[in-house]
């Protein structure tokens, strides 16, 4: 169990959620100068007391979260615990139609729901609720233009997106993209390419596969502080070790990411006319990569609208050889691509039908996702980068 976290039996429902956030320091209202006949309830019918003791069971289970959450050392902490928690628990799944459907059971999400813009979904619900929990209980969310102007006031500026490696479009060079963050240096010999999984350097031939078959050891988590004795400890993640141990994993080959050196076959969004009263839109988009020849490259991109609605969800079959599927992460298998004929100039031709130049884009660390679709588009809110968004964590 979580530290600050109680235990749960049931799903809460929004409004708990919200008074669990924002009433949680109200105290009950009181009534020990009532007489006890006045405090007790008429008599009901079997139907009526369930309901009650339905409700009064409900109650108890709040008062609980309520006790966690004052017992959280950071209230900032728990509000985006209580919110990861609500919207993981909701079991949302693709449907057959467009759009996303409740799973029957209450057990561990499947894959095909992770691939199904359940990742998009789940940040966009997050956004949302972030930006209503001030609002007054029976007040309205926020939707259509009134979201679009409240999401507005969290865009990145031209300066975060540079900073943080959005693609700009190369001044000279149409079709071209350019990157203003640090660039690691590549090896002096064009056919040496650096391992992004574990940091050796290895020999491709002209072809980008591998000249040796070498196994790549290597740690699939990331590095965290760890409490130890006498002071912290930096550990691994995926099997607590420490730092600069022998990796826990081991991959047939090494592989590249690629992206930053591969800034060609680039589309930007375009400004288009809009009847009247109508916003730009409002996107959440997620994507998935495998590694390849020449690095990481676009198998599926999931985008769901406002409303949560699955809008565009397809697999995409990169343009160079795969050599690794990236699983653990993607979810992709060689069965989902083997019978895909979708490219990426495909994805790219919907999407810009689909998105204008001012179309709000959601996503976390979304410039990784702009990169591998091959997109230059600056109307952006990035969950990992934008500090306006306190609640919501950052980039790790």
């Amino acid at each position: 169990m979580r530290r600050g976290l109680g235990p749960r039996t049931r799903l809460c429902t929004t409004q708990e959620l919200c008074d669990l956030l924002q009433g949680a320091d109200k105290p009950p209202m009181a009534s020990a100068s009532l007489p006890q006949a006045a405090q007790d309830p008429a008599p009901k019918s079997p139907s009526i007391h369930l309901s009650a003791a339905r409700d009064k069971d409900a109650t108890e289970e709040l008062k609980e979260e309520k006790a966690a959450y004052h017992q959280s050392p950071s209230k900032r902490m728990g509000r985006v615990v209580a919110a990861n928690t609500f919207h993981k628990t909701q079991g949302l799944e693709p449907g057959p139609g467009a759009g996303l459907h409740k799973t029957r059971g209450r057990g561990a999400v499947c894959q095909e729901v992770v691939l199904g813009g359940k990742l998009a979904a789940q940040t966009f619900q997050i956004v949302r609720y972030i930006l209503n929990k001030d609002s007054p209980p029976k007040e309205d969310p926020l939707q259509g233009a009134a979201l679009y102007q409240r999401l507005k006031e969290h865009l990145l500026t031209e300066a975060q997106l540079k900073e943080n490696g959005y693609p700009f479009p190369h001044p000279r060079r149409p079709g071209g993209a350019v990157l203003f963050t640090a660039q690691e240096k590549p090896p002096q010999d064009a056919s040496c390419r650096l391992c992004c999984r574990c940091g050796t350097q290895y020999l491709v031939a002209p072809s980008g596969r591998c000249e040796h078959q070498e196994k790549c050891h290597y740690h699939w988590g990331r590095l965290r502080p760890t409490p130890a004795a006498g002071g912290w400890q930096i550990q691994y993640t995926c099997c607590s070790a420490p730092i600069g141990s022998p990796g826990c994993q081991v991959a047939q080959q090494h592989v590249q990411d690629g992206r930053q050196q591969d800034l060609q076959g680039f589309v930007q969004t375009l400004d288009k006319e809009l009847p009247p009263g109508a916003h730009p839109g409002i996107y959440a988009l997620d994507c998935e990569m495998c590694y390849t020849t020449s690095g990481l490259e676009l198998t599926r991109v999931s985008v769901v609208d406002s409303a949560l609605r699955l809008v565009y969800d397809t697999f995409v079959r990169p343009d160079r050889d795969i050599v690794d599927y990236n699983t653990r992460f993607s979810g992709v298998t060689a069965a989902h691509l083997a019978h895909t004929s979708t490219s990426i100039r495909d994805v790219q031709a919907a999407l810009l039908t689909l998105f204008n130049a001012h179309t709000i884009l959601i996503g976390h660390g979304l410039q990784s996702d702009l990169l591998a679709l091959k997109l230059i588009h600056s109307t952006v809110l990035d969950t990992s980068a934008k500090s306006s968004l306190p609640d919501f964590p950052l980039r790790r």
